[in-house]
This record gives C-alpha cells, structure tokens and sequence, in this order.
C-alpha cells in the first residue's frame, strides 16, 4: 500500500490517509452491512461514504457552531473513484 501522499487519485487518499478508520469503516460498515442487508457494492460504498461525512459533519457542527454539508458534498463527490 502506497503511503497517502504518495496518492494518485483521491480514492487512493482516502484509503491510505488514516488506516485504521477506513479499516473499521470497511470491516463494519461495508462488509457487514454486504453481509446482512445490502448485496450491491454500489450502495456499500454510499452507505460508508454518508456514514463518514455525518460523523465529520458533526465533528465540524460542534466545533463551528452551525451546520454546513461541506464534507457530505467532498466524500461525495471528490471521493469517487
């Protein structure tokens, strides 16, 4: 695995920024949820994507004082393959 600045494209950076969220996320929220209730990658692959941008997002929220979608917009769309 390539080191995160290293990266040439911004799935790439987004597996090798923090290792072990994304290993979680991958273990927890993809894999198991591929398991049990969803058996498209597709919708795997939104499901974490909305699960890490609300955590951030409430992260942000707390910290600035007010909502705003900035990384749900982000994950969403620069975090594409």
């Amino acid at each position: 695995m390539q080191d995160w600045w290293n990266a040439t494209s911004y799935a790439e950076f987004y597996k090798t920024w923090n290792v072990v969220v994304y290993d979680w996320l991958f273990t927890f929220i993809y894999k198991d949820t591929g398991a049990k209730i969803l058996n498209s990658t597709w919708a795997k692959a939104i499901l974490v994507i909305l699960v890490s941008a609300a955590f951030h997002e409430y992260i942000m929220a707390c910290g600035l004082g007010f909502f705003a979608p900035a990384f749900i917009i982000e994950y969403g769309i620069g975090g594409r393959k």
